[in-house]
């Protein structure tokens, strides 16, 4: 197949595209590539923004499939232009379904978050429980997410839970936090919560396989599936792996967390198995070993340039 990744330049994005390409298909890339970023040398990289619908419709000629992840996510840019990330968020979404219906394309992958939750009221979060999101990021997926329904294409809207490993971005994120404080520099450790608070990690190559398998699996139009490890811990949890990976321990301290920050997510797991076949998880530990490893190797101390 012929793949359209969009916000391809993208933690999830950088990631699939190798896989992708590894079995068999060839990609473009839709990325505003805003300043220096990585390389794609498998991948033709097309720069536009999703917000302007001739650049999705030439962006998506003589493709087959599309993996949809361009996104605005960062909290504080959610917080700073709302406006911006109604535009990309649900109008890019938008001008993505109606030029790949246009096209003759019927497999659409859709990125969305598992932030559509919000604060769930049982745990584990199921495909079938009501989005109920707490913030402006989480709702404006909610509502993209309609609009894959709505548009009648074989789609499939994976929902994200707390994806982490080399090559993340660390300015957000409980992972990203730890690692800063892993090197023996004097970085503190401060996570805003509670040390009970409850994340579903999921490592960056096992949301990579679902994104490859979502694009090649034979489906029902439409499927909403969770994409987490079904594995939940503490962030007490998390801080205590970390400091058994760097033989020290990581004194944290816990500061009250931003407003709309969920306390506990914790992913159902068993539509994602019977839909793609998908039950074998990175456990945090290995994940987390590899990601140390990266970050603390990486010049820069794995800052990345998006």
């Amino acid at each position: 197949m012929h793949i359209l990744v969009t916000g391809g330049l993208g933690f999830v994005g950088r990631a699939t595209i190798p896989l992708l390409v590894e079995r068999g298909h060839s990609v473009s890339v839709l990325d505003q590539a805003a300043g220096p970023g990585p390389s794609l040398p498998d991948a033709e990289l097309i720069v536009g923004d999703v917000r302007d619908q001739d650049v999705c419709m030439s962006a998506l000629a003589g493709v087959d499939a599309v993996l949809h992840c361009a996104a605005i996510h960062h909290a504080h840019t959610v917080s700073r232009d709302p406006v911006d990330v109604i535009g990309v968020n649900i109008g890019g979404t938008i001008n993505m379904l109606t030029s790949a219906q246009r096209q003759g394309i019927s497999r659409f992958v859709f990125l969305s978050t598992a932030k559509v939750y919000g604060e769930p009221a049982g745990l584990p979060s199921g495909e079938e429980d009501m989005p109920r999101p707490i913030e402006s990021y989480g709702l404006s997926k909610a509502l993209a997410e309609t609009y894959c329904e709505r548009f009648g294409l074989d789609s499939i809207v994976l929902r994200p839970f707390s994806v982490y490993g080399p090559g993340q971005d660390l300015s957000t994120g409980y992972v990203g936090m730890t690692l800063k404080a892993t090197p023996e520099n004097g970085n503190p450790l401060v996570l805003p919560g509670k040390s009970s608070f409850v994340r579903d990690f999921i490592y960056i190559d096992d949301m990579a396989r679902i994104c490859a398998e979502a694009l090649e699996v034979d489906s029902p139009k439409h499927r909403l599936l969770n994409a987490g490890s079904g594995m939940p811990h503490t962030l007490a949890q998390l801080v205590e792996i970390a400091s058994g990976l760097v033989g020290r321990e990581l004194p944290v301290e816990y500061r009250e967390p931003h407003a709309g920050t969920i306390t506990r997510t914790h992913a159902d797991t068993r539509q994602l198995s019977s839909t793609l076949g998908f039950d074998s998880f990175t456990s945090l530990r290995q994940g987390m070993e590899s990601t140390i490893a990266w970050f603390l190797d990486s010049p820069g101390r794995g800052e990345v340039d998006r």
